[in-house]
């Protein structure tokens, strides 16, 4: 290969030196090998501006499908808990009836109302380090209570 360039380069030379005619022809028709010799480069530099951020990207979407996920497991962990509350399990249970579907560190709280049992799942997750702020996941399930289920008001 540097023979070739060494070869183009003698060539040119001999064009600019009063060659003749066709020398300088060859010249205007390689056009085409000086200028990707004047471009040698740029797919490097691009790729090393892009790559970087094509890894933000990556990363990004990473983060949103564990935040998604983790949304999920409360919304699931919510239903379950309420549905049981509501068939009569005891309050004392919450903890591990969230924690069977819940995400790790997920917290559960429940209340009552007009007959139906609301919990709550939630949980806070640290997002990429510790210079960015945590984002609370939580979700809510409410279920209506069954009949003569202590501890819902106004169950029919």
């Amino acid at each position: 290969m540097r023979e070739a360039a060494g070869w183009r380069r003698a060539r040119r030379i001999s064009a600019h030196e009063g060659g003749g005619g066709a020398g300088k022809a060859a010249d205007e028709g390689g056009g085409r090998a000086g200028k990707a010799a004047d471009e040698r480069g740029y797919v490097t530099a691009e790729t090393a501006l892009l790559l970087p951020i094509l890894l933000a990207v990556g990363y990004a979407l990473t983060l949103v499908v564990i935040v998604v996920g983790d949304q999920i497991r409360c919304a699931d962990a919510a239903w379950e808990a309420a549905r049981e509350l509501a068939r009569g399990v005891p309050v004392s249970e919450l903890p591990q009836l969230a924690s069977r579907y819940a995400p790790e560190g997920a917290r559960a709280s429940q209340w009552s109302a007009d007959g139906a049992l609301t919990v709550e799942v939630d949980r806070d997750q640290s997002i990429a380090s510790r210079l960015l702020p945590a984002m609370r996941i939580s979700a809510t399930a409410t279920v209506p209570c069954e009949p003569r289920v202590q501890g819902c008001e106004g169950a029919a």
